[in-house]
């Protein structure tokens, strides 16, 4: 039994520091899963809907304690540190976990759990009977939570476990406040937004038939002789990963659709999907900076733009008179504005449709750092 609690617990604390660093990473992703199960619930759940309202105001401050506390009961179960309360507070998280992956599994309602970012992507089948295997497991060392002892039940283990602690806190309110240390998203730097845009060229090879043998030939190498009999063709490689993977990227203007025009040239994309938010995360002088900085661009070859969502149509052009920004802005959608970039207001630079850099509002890159970026 000391084997299997032993597996147990490292199965079960790994999984958990892995899911919880690879959220706190990207805080921003797993808030916008919880209002995405926040809007579900309030509409599944009429008579609860205000308070359902209210949690999706606060879904980036449940993203990071969520992960956090993910990440110290994933230490703790390591260290065999205090396990009757570390035990009891896994088993109310499995169970919160379980029940919003088999509410996504038998009602169809979020498509993706988002249980380990956008790092890895499951389905909502496969991530329930993920928590069900955990939640089998966690009950096991729950049953035994008394017998457990370790050295670190000491101060020594409550200072540890107090520094994981900030440690855990401090990833998630830093990659809030910046930008995710690593980027698993299609718009990280260096990726080229338009080839994600296309279809990959489907590859295929003829079989071929002579003498009662088979032959392969690549598509571009259809044989001549005529004694080869065509039997059939088949798809090269993984014909899944022939989807574009990016999709909806669409840039619209006055005159209709910019997505070209935008993906040609030195770009600066200003992004500012929602403009309540924006206003609170960036002050006078935030926008100031921003002012400015499209000031300086007018004697480069590099076109600031401002890209929003539809929904601020009516307002945006007083807000922009009111902050000083003179620079064209454009509509996308607001699922692809808050992907591009984790930050409100956030920046991106692109050359001929290439990433070449991205910052939030707190790190706001000056002119010089731009033109290094695009020589």
């Amino acid at each position: 039994m000391k084997l299997i609690n032993l597996i147990f617990r490292i199965l079960v604390g790994g999984l958990f520091i892995f899911s919880g660093l690879i959220k706190l990473n990207d805080p921003y992703g797993t808030a916008y899963k919880l209002e995405e199960y926040f809007e579900v619930f309030a509409s599944d759940f009429s008579v609860l809907s205000g308070l359902f309202t209210f949690f999706a105001h606060y879904s980036l401050f449940f993203s990071i304690v969520i992960c956090a506390i993910e990440v110290i009961l994933g230490v703790a179960m390591l260290l065999n540190y205090r396990m009757r309360i570390t035990m009891w507070v896994t088993l109310l998280m499995i169970v919160f976990f379980t029940f919003l992956t088999f509410y996504s599994y038998a009602f169809d309602k979020v498509k993706e759990c988002g249980c380990f970012g956008t790092f890895i992507i499951t389905t909502p089948k496969q991530s329930f009977y993920k928590d069900l295997v955990l939640l089998a497991m966690i009950l096991v060392l729950f049953y035994q939570r008394n017998k457990f002892s370790s050295a670190f039940n000491s101060l020594r283990g409550d200072i540890l476990m107090s520094i994981v602690s900030l440690i855990s806190f401090g990833v998630g309110i830093f990659s809030e406040r910046h930008l995710p240390f690593m980027d698993t998203l299609n718009y990280k730097v260096g990726n080229n937004i338009d080839s994600l845009k296309t279809v990959p060229k489907a590859e295929y090879i003829w079989i071929m038939e002579k003498d009662g043998k088979e032959f392969r030939f690549a598509n571009d190498k259809y044989p001549t002789d005529t004694t080869y009999h065509f039997k059939k063709y088949e798809a090269v490689g993984d014909t899944s990963q022939r989807a574009p993977k990016i999709t909806n990227f669409i840039i619209q203007g006055e005159e209709g659709d910019a997505t070209k025009e935008m993906l040609t040239g030195k770009k600066l994309f200003i992004l500012i999907p929602f403009l309540d938010q924006a206003q609170k995360n960036c002050d006078a002088n935030c926008f100031k900076d921003i002012k400015e900085l499209i000031g300086t661009l007018d004697k480069t070859d590099i076109k600031p733009v401002i890209l929003t969502i539809h929904a601020n149509t009516e307002t945006f052009e007083e807000f922009r008179h009111e902050k000083g920004l003179a620079a064209p802005y454009y509509y996308m959608e607001d699922v692809i504005l808050k992907t591009m970039v984790r930050s409100n207001p956030g920046f991106m630079i692109l050359k001929d449709g290439v990433v070449k850099g991205k910052w939030a509002y707190h790190d706001m890159p000056d002119i010089q750092k731009i033109q290094s970026l695009l020589k």
